[in-house]
Parts: structure tokens; sequence; C-alpha cells
């Protein structure tokens, strides 16, 4: 049987190789594509910095690094109407966008109009509202009855819906861990983000703790920048 050590090493060479493909793609100015040959997009969070003051500039600048994909999140200053024509311009395609909870909760018609407005088929929930760093049990209960209701209203609209873990659900659980708590309390005890899918072609997607492998939509793979800026910006809720 392989060591911890010895596995560690075989995913930190693989990852290391991953990240290497896209640098190699960009600097010969080719599409940026996973080893299986899948999109791979830039989640335009990254860019909350830059977006506000050169919309047009920076995402000509993504569209050159061999990016054609992105996911939304927000406007930075700019109506949906310029925001659209930007990506338009630089030849990308908005896969995605993301929605506060608070606005899915209370007003998801909203949500899913800007959405639509962007061009993307999937809205995604970046955060669940809950105090301080403290989630809990009752804060995933919570979510998963707002995402059921969520999803079902997507799909309605020729949408779909998914959910942005963040690593806060991830602790002990009565279920396991609290990511398994909101996935156990989707309709039929499926993943409320994965509930309403609409594709013909659904690969399978392991989640986490005792949750089993779900049929899922297919979606490009979207990177996040993880560094912060200068200046903290709020995420949209």
């Amino acid at each position: 049987m392989p060591t911890r050590r010895a596995v560690l090493s075989t995913l930190a060479t693989g990852l290391g190789a991953l990240a290497l493909k896209p640098l190699q793609a960009a600097h010969l100015g080719q599409e940026i594509t996973s080893p299986l040959g899948g999109p791979i997009g830039l989640q335009l969070w990254s860019l909350r910095a830059q977006l506000p003051k050169d919309l047009p500039g920076t995402l000509a600048k993504v569209r050159a690094m061999g990016f054609r994909e992105v996911e939304a999140a927000g406007l930075y200053k700019h109506t949906l109407a310029e925001f659209r024509a930007a990506l338009d311009q630089a030849g990308l395609r908005c896969q995605s966008a993301h929605a506060g909870f608070g606005e899915l909760r209370d007003a998801p018609a909203s949500a899913f109009d800007q959405t639509k407005g962007f061009g993307a088929t999937w809205v995604v929930c970046p955060w669940i509202d809950h105090k301080g760093d403290m989630f809990t049990r009752e804060n995933a209960l919570q979510a998963a009855e707002v995402f059921n209701r969520v999803g079902k209203a997507a799909e309605d609209a020729g949408l779909k819906f998914a959910y942005h873990c963040h690593g806060y659900e991830f602790v002990p659980s009565t279920e396991g861990t609290l990511f398994d708590t909101l996935a156990g309390a989707g309709p039929a005890g499926r993943s409320p983000c994965r509930r309403w899918r609409g594709s013909s072609s659904r690969p399978t997607a392991r989640q986490s703790g005792s949750a089993r492998s779900r049929p899922v939509a297919r979606r490009p793979a979207m990177l996040e920048s993880v560094k912060p800026p200068a200046k903290k910006a709020a995420r949209p809720r």
C-alpha cells in the first residue's frame, strides 16, 4: 500500500503539472484547457481591484491570457448592459454568475435576470450568510431549504443552480460534516445544488464524507485567486 508521503508527493506533482499547463498555453496564446481537454475559466472575483477601473482592458487581458470562459461576481460599478458588451467585445463567454444568498432567498427572479443578462446559464451562490466565523448545523439546514426552492425556481427559469464552497462547511456534524448536512437535506436526500441538473452528459463527482457519488451537469472548472487585493472588497451577498 502506498505511504501517505508517496500519495502526497504524487498529488503535488500532478497539481504542479496542472498549474504549469495554463501558463504554457498563455505563453503560446492558446486557449487554456484542462488535461482532459475541457475548458478552464476564470472567476472574475479575482480581478475585483482592476474591473472597476478598466473593464474593457481587463477583460481583454483575460482573453489574451488564454481564457475563453469566465464566471461573473458582480458588476463593479458598471451597468449590466456595459458589462455584457465588454464581455462580447473581449470574446469571452460568461458561463456562470454569482448571486448573493439574501437575494436568492428573497428576490430570486432579480438574480436570475442578472444571470441571464450576463449570458450565463448557471447561477451560483458564493456564500451562506452566518454570524462571524461560526457556521452551524442550523445554518446548513436553513440554507438547504433556500437552495431547494432556488434550485427549482432556477430550473423553471431555464437555469442551473450551484453552490460555491469555501471550507467552513467541512467541520464535524451529526451527518459527518456540515457539507454532508447540507447535501443530505436536498430533495430525496440529494444535494440541493445538484438536484436540478439539465445535461444529458453527466460525469460523476464524489463529495466529501458519507455522501455518495452523484451525477452532475457539466460546467467548466473556474480558477479563482486567493490573494486579496490591497484593499479588501466586500463579496456580493
